[in-house]
């Protein structure tokens, strides 16, 4: 049967909080429980209470707003100079009748400010503003659904839902809006007025919003539109938008999530245009007194924990610290990490375990070493074991050369050929070890090239441009030949022009960097792929080294951040670039710059 192992440490924990902590917290939760239910309540009979008189204060500023748009609808006199006004045509005279118009509303109004706009439509065509015009046309306006009620409703005052402004003035984008209908068929005459006065100048609302001292206040309209708040942000705002994602605001005092939050949400209807007046108080802001509480509670087991840390101070330090020490340095020998070691300054089971742990990491470095010293040798050998194997193919061809040279008696050339192959075959064959200078590389590979240009007559040019400054430098023995035996007969064997092949040498930043290329017949990106990653030696070559070979060498004694790159083009060219580190003798030993 398999067991959950648990730590010591979280066996501990857990017998405290059985018996200390979670009994407290119980306690305390039950105790904020019944002392939020008492506040909720107590909250919500005084919040209903301030909620009456501000829907009580805000009926009335309606109902003033109702007789202020009656009085000045049913002033006949008004009425008469509008008319007039309408129907002269004499701009002098339209301007004394705009000043008596003016005259009597600054009269009703007392210059308040309190008046967003006054606008009189007239029935035939036509309207006249007192103060801010409108932005929209006098035909947009007419065919506005209020402007439609209204004159079916002629008479009667008609408090309108909070409209946005249509009016120049931008300071004041909401608007309380009526509207009247005078109850006349007279051709020329006032046919619509409409009033709106300004939400910030509206008194009622803000003396009776003061009233609550608590949470975020709130007048909305039938579609739900914010009107008024104490908070100005979202006034003109859907209550969807605040949080009510149903759109639905209940009548009495209700605790609700709005946006993730949970709110008590009170809310009275204004009974003459059935607008309602909310208020949303937080818990956060109900629960002050209960938060105290909570604190002291909290403060108590703050207290608990620390005697709690006090008491297991030392069991922590001289047992559950040492083991996790322990543990985590055996976490790193996992990853790898074989320099780990523990010191255990103490006389007791502890220090038998990190003793241990430290003769058994030594023992792993051990035989880690000796497994990677036995693997490099390994490869050393199989390098040396290619680098001294020729090609049967290629000393048959050479000898065969000198055969006919020797046939025609062309006795110079039999030497200089006899030359290049037994110098090849001692930088083949040589023991003293695996680097060479750079100058010593070209001298050989002049060699092979010497031999592969009597093998193949004037098939192909030579140009080497190497610097000068680089020749003392050293590199792996036969990491050219490889490649510039690859370009004669895979590149520019088998093209009916004529071949040319340019070597470069140069030093780049930390690096040595050798170019070959040729203008053969070029590899696609699929032959590049199949190149590098299986070993493809010539047949027909010096020896069984080939373009894999070369790069595995170079990675392998120097590091993955060097090697071969191939760039080619299908019957263009090809190019490798050879990248070695700069490596030079100093007191005896070959070292990297």
């Amino acid at each position: 049967m398999n067991f959950k192992r648990r730590s010591i440490t979280h066996k501990y924990i857990i017998a405290f909080i059985m018996l200390l902590v979670l009994p407290t917290i119980i306690i305390g939760v039950f105790i904020n429980n019944v002392y939020m239910d008492t506040l909720i309540e107590n909250s919500s009979q005084t919040l209903m209470q301030a909620l009456r008189q501000i829907t009580i204060g805000v009926n009335n500023e309606l109902t003033r707003i109702s007789l202020t748009a009656s009085t000045i609808s049913n002033d006949d006199g008004l009425m008469n100079l509008s008319k007039r006004w309408h129907n002269t045509s004499d701009i002098g005279e339209k301007l004394e009748l705009s000043d008596e118009i003016n005259a009597k509303l600054n009269f009703i109004f007392n210059n308040s400010g309190q008046v967003e706009t006054i606008i009189f439509f007239f029935k035939d065509y036509g309207l006249y503003n007192y103060k801010n015009e409108p932005i929209i046309s006098e035909q947009d306006i007419k065919e506005m659904d209020w402007y439609r009620e209204i004159l079916k409703n002629r008479g009667n005052v008609m408090i309108m839902e909070t409209l946005k402004s249509f009016t120049y003035n931008s300071m004041h984008q909401y608007v309380i809006s009526a509207c009247f209908s005078p109850d006349t068929h007279e051709a020329g005459s006032v046919e619509a007025i409409y009033f709106a006065f300004r939400l910030d100048n509206l008194e009622s609302f803000y003396s009776g919003i003061k009233i609550a001292n608590k949470g975020k206040m709130l007048i909305v309209d039938n579609r739900n539109q914010i009107l008024a708040s104490s908070d100005s942000s979202i006034i003109g705002k859907n209550i969807s938008d605040i949080g009510f994602t149903n759109g639905i605001i209940q009548k009495g005092a209700h605790v609700v999530n709005l946006d993730g939050q949970k709110a008590l949400v009170s809310s009275d209807t204004i009974s003459k245009t059935k607008w309602k007046v909310v208020n949303i108080t937080k818990y956060e802001d109900l629960s002050e007194g209960v938060q105290k509480a909570t604190r002291i509670v909290v403060l108590v087991i703050l207290l608990m924990l620390l005697l709690f840390f006090v008491f297991s101070l030392m069991f922590f330090r001289e047992i559950i610290l040492p083991i996790n020490n322990l543990m985590k340095k055996m976490k790193n020998v996992e990853k790898g990490n074989f320099d780990e070691t523990i010191e255990v300054k103490r006389n007791d089971e502890l220090y038998q375990l990190g003793e241990s742990f430290n003769r058994m990491v030594r023992q792993i470095k051990r035989l880690i070493t000796e497994r990677d010293l036995k693997e490099r040798q390994r490869h050393q050998a199989e390098i040396e074991v290619l680098q001294s194997q020729i090609n049967p193919h290629f000393l048959s061809n050479t000898l065969n050369s000198i055969r006919l040279m020797s046939m025609i008696a062309k006795i110079d050339s039999i030497k200089n050929m006899s030359d290049a192959l037994i110098k090849l075959l001692q930088a083949s064959f040589a023991k003293k070890g695996k680097l060479i200078t750079i100058e010593e590389e070209l001298s050989n590979l002049d060699s092979y090239l010497y031999i592969m240009k009597v093998r193949f007559g004037d098939r192909f040019d030579i140009l080497m441009v190497v610097d000068e400054d680089i020749k003392d430098f050293y590199v792996l023995r036969l990491v050219l030949q490889p490649i510039v035996e690859n370009s004669i007969l895979h590149g520019i064997s088998e093209l009916e022009k004529k071949g040319e092949i340019i070597i470069k040498g140069y030093k780049k930043e930390q690096s040595i960097i050798f170019e070959i290329q040729d203008n053969g017949i070029g590899m696609s990106e699929e032959q590049i792929s199949r190149l590098l990653s299986g070993d493809y030696p010539n047949s027909k070559g010096f020896s069984s080294i080939g373009i894999k070979n070369v790069d595995q060498r170079i990675k392998l004694n120097h590091g993955q951040a060097f090697g071969l790159q191939i760039a080619s083009e299908i019957g263009e060219y090809t190019r490798i670039t050879i990248e070695l580190p700069v490596m030079h003798k100093k007191e005896g030993e070959i070292v990297c710059v």
